[in-house]
């Protein structure tokens, strides 16, 4: 009988420490959303083109909506820029952005810049200058693109 009475307190026990009113406890959905992005980022891989766009893979920006900008190698570093687009807030996969005109095979800067001046309006020089990270770095990537079946 005393055993009996042992394994009823016991199961009481397990039984309370598992019950829904445990505030460790939950039966609530787990939210498998991915974490909101903190950090401007910008990818973008080596790729084949017609040269009248390329793609970017992804973009985060954090604070505004803002634009990739694609520019043109100068000796290693950001030339002229070749073409735009706008991105929204937060964080765009697959974006294809369209060159001013077609382009040659060479390497190329994908870049990141704020809409800070009218809305959609694309102006650089001007109110829509590079993002920077935490370290003053222009968020961009270079790629090389290879041009085939212009025309």
């Amino acid at each position: 009988m005393r055993r009996i009475m042992l394994l009823v307190a016991m199961f009481t026990l397990v039984a309370a420490a598992c019950s829904s009113d445990d505030p460790t406890f939950s039966d609530a959905p787990i939210d498998t959303q991915p974490p909101a992005a903190t950090a401007d980022a910008i990818e973008a891989d080596d790729q084949t083109s017609d040269g009248t766009s390329l793609i970017v893979s992804e973009v985060t920006i954090v604070d505004s909506p803002g634009f990739v900008v694609i520019h043109r190698d100068a000796d290693g570093a950001p030339g002229e820029d070749v073409g735009h687009v706008a991105i929204p807030q937060g964080t765009s996969l697959e974006v294809a952005v369209p060159f001013d005109g077609p382009v040659e095979s060479g390497d190329y800067w994908p870049m990141l810049h704020v809409d800070a001046g009218e809305a959609g309006t694309y102006e650089f020089p001007g109110a829509d200058v590079p993002v920077t990270d935490a370290e003053d770095n222009v968020v961009m990537v270079q790629i090389t693109l290879t041009v085939e079946g212009a025309g």
